[in-house]
């Protein structure tokens, strides 16, 4: 059996097509199947859910799960998935805002007209420009989202409706005069801040600083003010100068007391040493009265023996007198005159007699006259 000629080509074998059926089929499953993708994709672009949410430096999310119904704070920045249309992902500025009253429009969120105060003496004074600065409290971001909104919507009018109102309480609470002073704002801005945050705390939001600055006035109040400040400034020196004269007066006071105390040592000095003198010649004056009392007793005692003595020898030779005496008196009694006689003769025996020879004085310087005894003149 012989080969009968092949036409030209006729070693290529063309692909079978697959049957038609099997194609009017398939296309239709994978169009049905790329449809969710795409729309989901659609839906993406034409609602703007992505899936993927960009968190900033500046802002803190919250993921709020529509099946559980929970919220999930999220404070690190970066990318976050989640499922569209399910969870929802809330951006929330966290940075520190300025609440700032200045001019006489509002501009913007954070911009609202100059705060006019009326003070408690009915006067009026303002403030060029008040700063609040405060900020959200990132721990409460989902209460923040439940309350305001995402966003920046808790910026709009919280802040706004608490912060005029006391303001004008607390620095309306002293007179135009007296809110100038420094310490009047010191206490207006602590209480202003202290009421703010109460107020605000229910919402989230923190005031963290409330600026004191300096209020302003009409015209002439603000001359009177200017006048009352220099009389302040007077009377301050006057009592610089009063507290300088009452220190200087101290001082000197000090000095003279300090003098007067030295001195006064120096006299208790003298003193001390004035008394151990004295009582150095106290017993020195003593030792010398015990030793002339010595010698007084001692002389007298010698006086005493000496008189003594010659009481003893005047004793002796008047008791051998008085014998005489006595024995001439008996003899007297018992012989008469002749003893007597006897005894004259030998007392004037004992008799010297010295004869010296007359002269008549011819110029005589005295007289003399002598009565005889018994005669009449």
């Amino acid at each position: 059996m012989t080969d009968s000629p092949q036409p030209e080509g006729a070693g290529t074998v063309p692909p079978a097509r697959p049957p038609r059926w099997r194609r009017r089929v398939f296309e239709p499953l994978v169009a049905l199947a790329l449809v969710p993708p795409l729309a989901v994709l659609w839906l993406r672009h034409a609602t703007g859910e992505s899936g993927l949410a960009a968190i900033r430096d500046d802002q803190i999310a919250v993921l709020v799960d529509g099946w559980s119904g929970t919220s999930t704070v999220i404070d690190t920045p970066g990318y976050r998935p989640y499922l569209p249309w399910f969870q929802e992902v809330h951006a929330i500025d966290k940075s520190p805002n300025a609440f700032v009253f200045q001019g006489n429009a509002a501009v913007g969120v954070n911009h609202v007209p100059r705060l006019l105060v009326r003070a408690n003496d009915g006067s009026s004074f303002w403030f060029e420009q008040l700063t609040l600065h405060y900020a959200l409290r990132t721990d409460l971001a989902a209460h923040v989202l439940a309350d305001s909104g995402g966003g920046e919507a808790f910026k709009e009018e919280l802040l706004r409706a608490h912060a005029r109102a006391i303001l004008r309480d607390e620095f309306g609470r002293f007179a135009a005069g007296d809110a100038a002073r420094p310490e009047s704002l010191t206490l207006a801005t602590r209480a202003s801040l202290e009421r703010l945050n109460a107020a605000l705390e229910p919402h989230a939001i923190e005031v963290l600083e409330v600026s004191s600055p300096r209020p302003a006035f009409d015209k002439g109040y603000e001359d009177r003010i200017n006048r009352r400040k220099v009389a302040d400034q007077e009377v301050e020196r006057l009592r610089t100068q009063v507290a300088a004269v009452a220190k200087n007066g101290e001082l000197n006071a000090q000095r003279i007391r300090k003098d007067k105390d030295l001195e006064l040592k120096r006299l208790e000095a003298n003193l001390t040493r004035d008394i151990g003198a004295a009582g150095k010649e106290r017993v020195r004056a003593l030792a010398e009265a015990d030793n002339a009392y010595a010698d007084k007793v001692s002389q007298a005692r010698t006086v005493k023996a000496e008189k003594e003595l010659q009481a003893a020898v005047l004793t002796a030779k008047y008791r051998g007198l008085a014998e005489d005496a006595r024995a001439r008196a008996e003899d007297v009694r018992r012989h008469g005159t002749g003893a007597v006689r006897a005894a004259l003769v030998e007392n004037l025996s004992g008799i010297q007699f010295q004869l010296v020879p007359y002269s008549r004085d011819p110029a005589p310087q005295r007289i003399e006259h002598e009565q005889p005894a018994g005669g009449k003149p």
